[in-house]
């Protein structure tokens, strides 16, 4: 194994556990401590409050989802164009990386928006009582589930971005080191 590769290993062994995973956000919450009383309903589910979202927050988080299904290939092919590019280039799947980090901001933000939005509306024409009440906690559930989804696939778009852009100061690195020794 070269230095190199060592080191990305490390880094990737390092980076890897960061950050909030899906599984994270669709979690039940954790057990009551004894003597405390549990409701038997821990409210909608993430996938509950998806639907809920209507037709604009489900466009919002199919934006959010594709993203993230396009991390792995775009990330690794990334990596692998980096390695086998010209010095002063960054390959579309480079680019790509970067405009699919904007993109999950973008859509962040409109989740937040939407489910804002629909909050304060619903402030606004329900009745007051508990199905304000969960109406409420739901468009807000929404605006905070759309901003985590899509922060945790951007650290990842991150990660992927980083070791490019490492491969290609190495790669860089050596050609400049190779040019400039004496023959």
């Amino acid at each position: 194994m070269t230095r190199k590769s060592l080191s990305l290993a490390i880094l990737l062994a390092l980076l890897l556990p960061v950050g909030v995973s899906w599984a994270q956000l669709a979690m039940e919450p954790a057990s009551a401590p004894a003597g405390m009383t549990v409701h038997d309903s821990y409210g909608p589910s993430m996938f509950q409050i998806i639907v809920a979202c209507g037709p604009i927050g489900i466009l919002i988080w199919l934006g959010i989802f594709s993203w993230a299904i396009a991390l792995l290939p775009l990330g690794i092919l990334s990596i692998v164009h980096c390695s086998n590019t010209r010095v002063h280039q960054l390959p579309l799947t480079t680019k790509l990386l970067i405009y699919g980090i904007v993109w999950l901001f973008v859509l962040g933000l409109f989740g937040v928006a939407h489910g804002g939005m629909f909050a304060f509306s619903t402030l606004a024409c329900t009745a007051a009582g508990a199905a304000q009440q969960a109406m409420l906690a739901i468009n807000i559930a929404e605006a905070l589930y759309s901003i985590a989804a899509a922060l945790s696939v951007v650290q990842m778009y991150l990660l992927f971005l980083t070791i490019s852009i490492m491969v290609v100061h190495f790669r860089h690195r050596k050609i400049l080191t190779q040019t400039s020794s004496p023959v």
